[in-house]
């Protein structure tokens, strides 16, 4: 389901600075799970309480 055009440009703009900062932390060893691991629940969370 879409929503009107400035929902899905903030969701993706959201998306992509949440997985710009995951890579980062990737990178700089952070984490032992893969940062799309993280990203797909980061996004599945703010799904649900309706952030995005």
């Amino acid at each position: 389901m879409r929503n009107h055009n400035g929902k899905e440009q903030a969701r993706s703009i959201e998306e992509m600075r949440i997985r710009d900062k995951l890579t980062k932390a990737e990178k700089s060893g952070f984490s032992n799970r893969s940062a799309e691991e993280i990203i797909n629940e980061v996004i599945a969370r703010k799904q649900t309480t309706g952030e995005l």
